[in-house]
C-alpha cells in the first residue's frame, strides 16, 4: 500500500529569520491543530483512527481502536472506502462528503478532504480534514425546496420566464417561452422579437421598449404575436427593470402568458351578452310596436263605419300614434350610434335651453314649478341642436314625471361654464385642457336606489306603468351626449330627488355661435319633382303631400324605371326624390348615372336607413317624416328656403 515519493515534487517550507526561536516543531503543530476550523484525523489507510485534534464527548480510551466508519453512516461507508483506498493507491489527494456526528455529538454533514502522510517516502498514513458543512447543506436544500416551489407555481401559472438585457440587446427564455412562440431559440435582439408581434401591435411593443431604456416601470400589456408554425396567439406580458440606483433600465425580467383562449371565451361572452341584449331589445321593439299598431289599425278601419263627424278623432288618434312609433325610431337610430352624421354647427346652448324649458312650463302641470338659471357667459358649442334640445326635453319629461305624486314639484335647470381642468373633468378622463358646458336637470321627485341607478341607460328599461314610457328617453340621452363628446353624470337620493348633469365639450377655440337661419318662405309652385321608392303606398302618399303643395310629380317604381323616366324627360326635373335601397338597383348608382348626364340635377335620397355618407347627392330626407318636413326638406333642395 505504501508508496515511494521520490518523483513527486515535496512542498517547501519557509521558517523566516528568527522563527526557529518561537517555534518548535512539536509546538508549531499543536498550535495549527488546535487554530484550525476543521476536524483532522489521521487514520491508517484501512481507516482505523491514529490522531484526532478535538476530543468534547469521547475519551482517548473511548477511542482506541476505532475507525472513522464507526463515526459516519453506514449508506456512505462505500464511497468513504473507495475515497481512502484511491488516496493510499495513487497518492492524489480526495474528497468525500459524508453525514456524521459533530464534536458534541448530534448529526452533522461533513465534507472530507484527504491526502497522504509520507514517512521514509512511503505513504504510512492519512490525514483527513473535515470540515463541517451542515449549515450550508442545509441552506442549499431551503434553496432547493424554495426553487422546486417557484418551478411548481410557475407551471401552474403555465407561464414562460425571460430576461432581456438592453444594453446588449439579448434575451433569455425558459422552455416554456420557447413552447408559447414555437421556437427552438430565443429571438437575438429586440428588432427580431418585433418581427414576431403582429404589425397592428408594434407600436405598443415599441412604448414598452422606450420605457425600459428610459428607466421607467415595464407595465403590463397584451398584444399579438405569430408562432414559428404561422399561428396567431394573444400574449399577456408582464415583467420588472431591474437597476441598482446607478444604471437603471439595463435589464427587465419577466414573465409571458398565453392568453389566447381567455380572450376567446371573452370574446364568446360578449357575443353572449349581445345576443341577450338584441333578445331584450327585440322585445322591447315588439311590445311598444304592438301597442302603437293597436292604436293605428283599429281607428283606420273604424274611419268608415262611422258618422263624419266623428271620424276626425279617429284619424287624429292614428296619426298622434304613428307619430309616437316614428320618434322610437329615432331613439332606436340614436341609441344605436346609427344616425346620420349630423351637421355639427356652433351654438350658444343658453337659448336653446331657455327655449326647452318654455315647453315645459307651457306643456307641465301647473303646480309644477320650472325654473332656469344660467351663469354668466358660456362658451359656444358645436352641436346638433335638434338632438341636443331632444336630448333636454327627454331629462325634463322624466324629471316630469318623477314628481307626479309629490307635494312639492320644482325643477331647475341651470348652465353654467366649466373651466379647463375643473375637478369634475378629471373623474371621466376627457381633455381637461378645454372648457366644456354644463346643464344640471334637479327635480324633486322619488330619487332612485343604487341598482335603478346603475339601470337608468338601458334601452326600454323603465319604472313607469304599462303605457307611461317606452325605456329609451335616458338611452338615446347617453347615446346623444356621447356623440357629442360629452358624458351625463347622476346624482340621486331616494325621498329627496335626483340631479342629472350633461356635459358638453366647448368648441374650439375662436369659433364663434352662428345665428339661426331665417324662418320659412313663400313655397313656389309648379316645380317637377321625380319620385322613385320601390314601395307603392310610399309613392303615393309622397305624391299626394308633394301635389298638395303645388309641385308636378312624377312617378318611378325602381332604379331601371327612374332612368328611363329621367332620360324620356326632355324638360328635365326640378328635383329627384331617390329611395336608396331597391330590389333592382342601387340609389347611389343612379344618382351618379343621372349626375352623369346631367351635372346640375338636384337629387336628394329619401332612406329609412341613415347614411355615413351622402357626398354624390344634395341631401338627405330620412324616413318616416310628416307632410310638412317633406315639403321644407325639398324647399330648401331647390333653393325655396
Amino acid at each position: 500500500m505504501a508508496r515511494a515519493i521520490s518523483d513527486r515534487p515535496r512542498a517547501r517550507w519557509v521558517f523566516l529569520r528568527g522563527a526557529e526561536e518561537v517555534f518548535g516543531g512539536e509546538e508549531l503543530l499543536r498550535s495549527l491543530l488546535e487554530a484550525a476550523p476543521a476536524t483532522i484525523l489521521a487514520t491508517t489507510p484501512a481507516g482505523r483512527l491514529l490522531f484526532i485534534n478535538r476530543l468534547v464527548t469521547h475519551t482517548s480510551e473511548a477511542l482506541e481502536g476505532r475507525t472513522i466508519y464507526d463515526f459516519t453512516a453506514p449508506r456512505h461507508h462505500a464511497d468513504i472506502r473507495a475515497c481512502l483506498e484511491r488516496v493510499a493507491a495513487t497518492g492524489e489527494p480526495g474528497s468525500y462528503e459524508t453525514e456524521g456526528e459533530s464534536a458534541i455529538g448530534e448529526p452533522a454533514w461533513y465534507e472530507s478532504r484527504v491526502a497522504p502522510l509520507y514517512r521514509d517516502g512511503r505513504i504510512a498514513a492519512l490525514t483527513i480534514v473535515a470540515t463541517d458543512v451542515t449549515a450550508r447543506r442545509a441552506a442549499e436544500q431551503r434553496l432547493r425546496e424554495s426553487d422546486e416551489k417557484l418551478r411548481v407555481a410557475v407551471a401552474a401559472t403555465d407561464m414562460g420566464l425571460w430576461s432581456w438585457d438592453a444594453e446588449r440587446d439579448t434575451y433569455t427564455w425558459d422552455a416554456r417561452m420557447l413552447e408559447i412562440f414555437g421556437l427552438e431559440r430565443p429571438p437575438s435582439s429586440v428588432a427580431e422579437y418585433a418581427a414576431l408581434v403582429h404589425p397592428d401591435d408594434r407600436d405598443r411593443l415599441s412604448e414598452r421598449v422606450a420605457a425600459t431604456r428610459g428607466g421607467r416601470s415595464f407595465e403590463p400589456t397584451e398584444y399579438r404575436v405569430r408562432r414559428g408554425d404561422g399561428a396567431l396567439r394573444w400574449v399577456q406580458v408582464r415583467g420588472r427593470v431591474m437597476g441598482d440606483g446607478t444604471e437603471v433600465g439595463t435589464k427587465v425580467m419577466g414573465g409571458t402568458l398565453d392568453v389566447t383562449e381567455r380572450r376567446a371565451r371573452d370574446e364568446r361572452l360578449r357575443q353572449s351578452q349581445k345576443l341577450e341584449a338584441v333578445g331584450q331589445l327585440t322585445a322591447g321593439i315588439a311590445h311598444n310596436f304592438n301597442n302603437l299598431l293597436m292604436v293605428i289599425l283599429p281607428n283606420l278601419e273604424l274611419v268608415p263605419l262611422v258618422p263624419p263627424e266623428e271620424r276626425l278623432a279617429l284619424v287624429e288618434d292614428a296619426r298622434q300614434a304613428a307619430e309616437r312609433a316614428a320618434e322610437l325610431v329615432r331613439q332606436l337610430v340614436v341609441f344605436a350610434g346609427k344616425d346620420a352624421p349630423a351637421a355639427y354647427v356652433v351654438k350658444d346652448v343658453a337659448p336653446l335651453v331657455e327655449r326647452t324649458v318654455a315647453i315645459c312650463r307651457g306643456t307641465f302641470d301647473r303646480q309644477t314649478s320650472v325654473e332656469a338659471r344660467v351663469a354668466g357667459a358660456l362658451p359656444p358649442v358645436s352641436m346638433d341642436a335638434g338632438q341636443i334640445e331632444q336630448a333636454l326635453l327627454n331629462v325634463c319629461l322624466n324629471a316630469r314625471d318623477a314628481m307626479s305624486d309629490r307635494a312639492v314639484r320644482r325643477l331647475l335647470v341651470e348652465v353654467a361654464a366649466l373651466a379647463a381642468r375643473a375637478p369634475e373633468l378629471g373623474r371621466h378622463g376627457v381633455d381637461a385642457d378645454r372648457a366644456w358646458v354644463c346643464i344640471r336637470v334637479t327635480d324633486t321627485g322619488h330619487g332612485m336606489d343604487e341598482a335603478t341607478r346603475r339601470r337608468l341607460f338601458e334601452p326600454f328599461f323603465t319604472t313607469k306603468p304599462p303605457g307611461k314610457g317606452t325605456g329609451l328617453g335616458l338611452a338615446s340621452v347617453y347615446a346623444v351626449l356621447k356623440a357629442h363628446g360629452g358624458w351625463i353624470d347622476v346624482d340621486s337620493t331616494p325621498n329627496v330627488g335626483t340631479t342629472l348633469a350633461l356635459f358638453l365639450p366647448a368648441a374650439e377655440a375662436g369659433s364663434q355661435a352662428v345665428p339661426a337661419p331665417a324662418e320659412r318662405r313663400e313655397r313656389a309652385a309648379g316645380h317637377h319633382v321625380l319620385v322613385v321608392d320601390d314601395e307603392p303606398l310610399v309613392r303615393e302618399v309622397v305624391a299626394r303631400v308633394l301635389e298638395d303643395g303645388g309641385y308636378r310629380v312624377s312617378l318611378a317604381a325602381g332604379a331601371r324605371e327612374a332612368l328611363e323616366v329621367f332620360e324620356r324627360t326632355r324638360d328635365g326635373f326640378a328635383l329627384v326624390l331617390l329611395d336608396l335601397s331597391m330590389p333592382d338597383g342601387s340609389g347611389r348608382d343612379v344618382c351618379r348615372a343621372m349626375k352623369a348626364h346631367r351635372p346640375r340635377q338636384p337629387v336628394v335620397y329619401f332612406s329609412g336607413y341613415p347614411l355615413d355618407e351622402a357626398s354624390e347627392a344634395d341631401g338627405v330626407v330620412e324616413k318616416p317624416v310628416g307632410a310638412e318636413a317633406l315639403l321644407t326638406a325639398v324647399d330648401r333642395a331647390l333653393g325655396k328656403d
